[in-house]
């Protein structure tokens, strides 16, 4: 320590040496165990994800699982969110069991459990990747699928089972903010799978099905499948060259027919239902509008949904391809009348969240979706998702807070936030207008420690 502060003297580090050129390389799939699993595994990769920054809540910022190759020549690679849940991060591809080559974010669904990677296939030389085949649409019912994914070592399980149900995805995303899928038709087999990613596979070994994995607390998981045709939808919203979508911000319900004309549906709308979709007799209802829509001044609880721009809608797929529009009709029925509402979509993002700012020990970023939809905060400000240990972040307090103003001047994003404290110095006192998650204001006077965190 330095005589006269009594301080460890710190130095800056040295500047990192520039990164190695990628080496083209070339590989050779090990043999597995069947011929479907030989034929499938050029389409199958295994993806490492991690960063020292882990933003929205995702945990603990190291995760894996299996990609599917959905265009060698271009290097598209579909995973799920468990897989790469944030566009901050470090991506490894593990090709054949051999080659590793880096990927990047393309696209995050910001609604579904669904992501897009890229990569250089130059980088792959000679080694054989093939496009995994899609299907046009989803098993049905008592339908036989082959379930497939790989392992860390590459090794492609395959086993068979028996598609049983398809039934509204509900989960419990645990403490704190964080991605929850909703509005989603989940596919149950009859008996339990051991791959916590990968795909349902046909008889035609197309992709019917794809894995998919959401947290349900203390540390465990649970497995569904979704339908290829969200896959297709995923793909239509990527090469539309769009890099946001729109959403109504509406968790719906289902509900039956006896349900609806409790409700007081009128029965002309129910037999047009009947005879145009005679396989389902299940309505849309309005569980709940997010915070900070224009469904949420629009709709109430219990609304049930007839049609958009016209056309009758069943299903939480049909509703959020017939949403992507800035504004759209809704037709639906309250307390026995039918009525048109006009309503405005949000603009949602699809790269996630791509920065973080370094203060004080706090990682700050702007608030994700979740807290906007689970917690109904809109407020403008910086979320702190993560503190170090013994910085000045931990010792005041600010873990889990939206700091919304700096000595009285609002910090709606990061560079308010960065000319707000640029000019502050070493043992400088910050006053910091903070919003708890539970709604509650708060203000806390933070003393920097520059020395040690900057």
């Amino acid at each position: 320590p330095s005589d006269s502060t009594g301080l460890w003297q710190c130095e800056p580090l040295s500047d990192a040496p520039p990164a190695e050129p990628p080496v083209v390389q070339n590989a050779q799939y090990p043999q597995q165990q069947t011929e479907l699993a030989n034929e499938i595994a050029p389409s199958l990769v295994w993806v490492n994800f991690s960063t020292p920054y882990p933003v929205d809540e995702i945990g603990n910022g190291r995760s894996s699982g299996t990609g599917m190759v959905l265009d060698a020549k271009e290097g598209l690679l579909l995973v799920d969110r468990t897989t790469v849940p944030a566009s901050l991060g470090s991506i490894l591809l593990t090709f054949g069991g051999s080659i590793q080559i880096p990927g990047e974010v393309a696209y995050i669904h910001p609604l579904h459990n669904m992501a897009l990677l890229k990569y250089d296939p130059s980088l792959l030389g000679e080694t054989v990747v093939n496009d995994i085949k899609l299907a046009e649409a989803g098993p049905l019912p008592d339908d036989i699928v082959t379930v497939v994914g790989t392992n860390y070592n590459y090794q492609v399980l395959a086993q068979e089972r028996k598609v049983s149900t398809y039934s509204p995805l509900k989960v419990n995303s645990g403490q704190g903010p964080k991605f929850t899928d909703a509005n989603l038709m989940v596919i149950a087999t009859d008996t339990s799978y051991s791959h916590s990613s990968g795909a349902f596979l046909n008889d035609a070994r197309e992709v019917v099905a794809m894995i998919v994995g959401y947290g349900a607390g203390r540390g465990k998981s649970n497995f569904w499948a979704i339908s290829v045709q969200h896959i297709h939808d995923l793909l239509k919203l990527y090469r539309s060259g769009q890099k946001t979508m729109r959403s109504l911000e509406v968790e719906w319900g289902l509900i039956s027919f006896v349900a609806a004309r409790r409700l007081g549906i009128p029965e002309d709308w129910l037999d047009r239902f009947a005879n145009e979709h005679p396989d389902s007799h299940q309505l849309l209802a309005v569980n709940n509008t997010w915070k900070g829509s224009d469904a949420e001044s629009k709709l109430l609880s219990g609304d049930i949904l007839l049609a958009v721009d016209d056309q009758l809608v069943r299903s939480f797929r049909e509703v959020e391809m017939s949403a992507l529009s800035p504004k759209v009709k809704l037709t639906v029925a309250r307390s026995g009348e039918v009525m048109d509402l006009t309503v405005e979509t949000m603009e949602l993002d699809t790269q996630g969240t791509d920065e973080v700012l370094l203060w004080a020990g706090a990682n700050l970023q702007m608030p994700h979706r979740a807290i906007r939809t689970q917690l109904g905060i809109t407020t403008p400000g910086l979320y702190v998702s993560r503190q170090s240990y013994g910085s000045p972040a931990q010792h005041f307090g600010i873990r889990g807070h939206i700091i919304t103003a700096v000595d009285d001047k609002p910090t709606p994003d990061l560079q308010a936030f960065i000319n707000a404290v640029k000019d502050k110095q070493d043992r400088d006192s910050v006053r910091l207008k903070v919003l708890q998650l539970s709604g509650q204001e708060q203000v806390i006077t933070l003393t920097l420690s520059d020395n040690y965190w900057p």
